[in-house]
């Protein structure tokens, strides 16, 4: 892991692929920019190498409100391929956001399904490690629910 200025243009903001790591249905672009205009940059993006450039993994709105505001560089946290396994990025990403307010249903059932899909995790084991976490019922019949939706 490092800490590096990076060019805002080869971070993934969009195309396929951007969203593997985010979960945020309701992000704040508009405030975070605001924010950002006023006092700066206060927490910074996590990013991780892939071809081409880099995938965002934590801070897609933060990143968003510094393109608003006309940031050609922006200062990251980046994990280099190999560095951190799929699963230890996906709880990175779920963390960004899990203190600060509740994920909605759908970024529920998003986060399940990209364990489920990704790892291969099972109902019971997402049951078992991921439910809790997001402090959801530890419960096979809730995560099915969350991955059929």
């Amino acid at each position: 892991m490092r800490f590096d200025e990076i060019p805002l243009r080869s971070i993934k903001l969009l195309g396929e692929g951007f969203d593997r790591y985010i979960f945020n249905t309701e992000p704040r672009v508009d405030e975070l920019a605001d924010s950002i205009g006023r006092v700066s940059l206060t927490s910074i993006p996590v990013v991780a190498t892939v071809e081409g450039g880099y995938a965002v993994v934590c801070g897609y709105a933060r990143l968003q409100a510094v393109q608003r505001l006309g940031w050609w560089t922006v200062p990251c946290q980046i994990f280099e391929k190999n560095e951190r396994d799929e699963h230890g990025l996906l709880f990175l990403s779920i963390e960004d956001n899990r203190f600060t307010r509740k994920y909605n249903d759908r970024e529920i059932a998003a986060i399940f399904n990209a364990f489920h899909k990704r790892l291969n995790l099972s109902a019971e084991q997402i049951a078992l490690e991921v439910a809790p976490y997001l402090d959801i019922a530890s419960n096979i019949e809730t995560v099915q629910k969350y991955l059929k939706s």
